[in-house]
């Protein structure tokens, strides 16, 4: 089938940017749609053949606070279609080979309850929102579509390990043999720094990030662990600063910023993964090798 982008005729515009139509969709999602459509016809753009769009987020992208689970629902499923739309009229611009869209609901109760971040008052709303989704969705890779040109699929992972460890199997259901993980050219829309990790399997990845539509290739990735200095995103450092939406840093308060101060005099930015280890270990006594395996990603 044909795809296009959907009359802008009548919608009205973003206040800071009067480019930026507004859909009928979540807020979170309209300035991905917007730098979709922007990016359409352009020369140099990522030719992504792979999408990975955490279900999670897009429920996240949808809530607000008091919303009905009904009305929550109603707009997950808008986002689902202009995803697609966008989507396949971005594609339609770059080539004519399909592209992949796998909708991941991803359930997160492999992480150690001892690391987790306390969560209260909207978030919990939130959380409980999207297991009642969550429940209703296949635990076995589904195509949801039959379509040629954008092919659609949805899975709900097991919980028996992170998301992003399950995530190269069902790629590899999609695709077979025929192609190795590593070699397409993928982006993920995820606000959840743990799925980053897929980086390791797939070094190109890029990700999506909702409500800027900003694009960020892997060595901007520790941004979302912290953007008072450039690390580069691992186990050690996701370990040591946490992130907003599951983990709690391991090094906090004062402490915390003395590990920034100590990143930026030594670089982390450009350092491995061990090296970094060992400045922690070394300034921080009060940490041991076993608190940092205690989280295996």
């Amino acid at each position: 089938m044909p795809y296009f982008f959907p009359p802008t005729a009548g919608l009205e515009t973003s206040k800071s940017d009067t480019s930026e139509f507004i859909y009928n969709g979540s807020i979170g999602s309209n300035r991905i749609f917007h730098t979709l459509r922007t990016m359409a016809g352009l020369t140099g753009n990522p030719k992504w053949d792979l999408y990975l769009i955490n279900v999670y987020t897009l429920v996240r992208n949808a809530y607000t606070k008091g919303i009905s689970q009904r009305d929550l629902e109603a707009t997950l499923d808008k986002d689902v279609d202009f995803y697609m739309t966008f989507i396949g009229a971005y594609m339609s611009y770059l080539r004519t080979t399909p592209a992949v869209v796998l909708f991941y609901a991803p359930d997160y109760s492999n992480i150690p309850k001892a690391l987790l971040r306390k969560t209260s008052g909207q978030r919990e709303e939130l959380d409980g929102m999207y297991i009642k989704i969550l429940r209703q969705l296949p635990r076995k890779l589904m195509e949801a579509t039959e379509d040629p040109l954008v092919r659609k699929f949805l899975i709900a992972t097991s919980g028996s390990s992170f998301p992003h460890k399950d995530i190269p199997d069902y790629i590899r259901s999609i695709y077979g043999n025929t192609r190795n993980a590593g070699q397409l050219g993928t982006v993920i829309l995820t606000h959840c720094p743990t799925d980053l990790h897929l980086m390791t399997t797939i070094p190109k990845l890029e990700l999506f990030e909702s409500y800027t539509g900003s694009i960020y290739p892997t060595s901007e990735f520790g941004r979302k662990l912290t953007k008072d200095v450039k690390v580069p995103f691992n186990t050690v450092t996701h370990r040591a600063f946490g992130d907003e939406v599951h983990f709690e840093a391991l090094i906090k308060n004062r402490r915390k910023s003395e590990m920034i101060e100590i990143a930026a005099k030594h670089n982390w930015a450009i350092r491995t993964e061990r090296e970094i280890l060992l400045d922690i270990l070394s300034y921080f006594p009060e940490v041991t090798d076993y608190k940092f395996l205690q989280l295996r990603l």
